[in-house]
């Protein structure tokens, strides 16, 4: 059962009017925990967290609201689609969450790509220039130093990110991710480090079988060794 978000009562989730005060409903999920909830609520009635603000979950179930990690400002509730970003009013940098980041890159549906792209500039094709402020920033909730790197091969996007909580993009990073990953950058990355520690092991057999080489003049290779080698030839093949 859901409550209404016009009169509060309660109407199961397949109802598409209100028994009570008759408003139309309209199922959605919550952008931060992925429970359904009417269109329209202010809350969700799993998580708590109001949709329209800015929040971080405390562990009482309220909210506290998150600062900008570059500027500290206060960022503010941007709903996109159906994924909820919280954005920062004066660098234009976006905090996203662990999970809606997950579901982002693991569904990649073409609408929520192209609201997400249409509601951020991506500022042309160049590189991008490195942010004001510190380098090293602190994530939005827990104030832990987040780990900057590279989000993957060929992206040409650094982030922030915290393991426990999300990740933090600057300007224009989001939406030049989101084109990567619909264009099939995640899978050419995870093809090319493949290669990559195949041509690394491809070497340490060639050097091993050097090695074998130069002391086979002055002691008899062993026959596990030997067989060793082509096990780990077959292997690459």
């Amino acid at each position: 059962m859901l409550a209404c978000p016009r009169c509060g009562g309660n109407v199961a989730a397949s109802n598409h009017r209100c028994q009570y005060c008759q408003a139309e409903l309209l199922v959605k999920a919550c952008p931060r925990c992925f429970e359904r909830v009417f269109h329209g609520s202010k809350h969700c009635s799993r998580c708590g967290c109001a949709v329209t603000e800015p929040a971080a979950a405390n562990a009482d179930g309220s909210a506290a609201q998150r600062r900008c990690p570059r500027c500290a400002d206060t960022l503010t509730a941007r709903l996109v689609g159906d994924v909820l970003f919280d954005e920062c009013p004066t660098c234009t940098g976006v905090f996203v969450d662990l999970a809606a980041l997950e579901r982002l890159l693991s569904e990649r549906q073409q609408a929520r790509a192209e609201a997400i792209l249409g509601a951020y500039e991506r500022g042309g094709e160049e590189a991008l220039r490195p942010p004001a402020g510190p380098m090293y920033i602190k994530c939005p909730d827990c104030a832990v130093v987040m780990n900057r790197k590279s989000f993957a091969r060929g992206a040409k996007v650094i982030v922030d990110t915290c393991r426990t909580h999300g990740t933090w993009f600057d300007a224009h990073e989001l939406p030049r991710l989101v084109a990567f990953a619909m264009s099939g950058g995640l899978e050419r990355s995870e093809r090319a480090e493949i290669e990559e520690q195949r041509e690394a092991a491809r070497r340490a057999m060639a050097s091993a079988r050097s090695e074998q080489q130069a002391i086979a003049h002055t002691a008899p290779v062993s026959t596990g060794w030997s067989d060793l080698l082509g096990l780990f030839s077959d292997l690459l093949r």
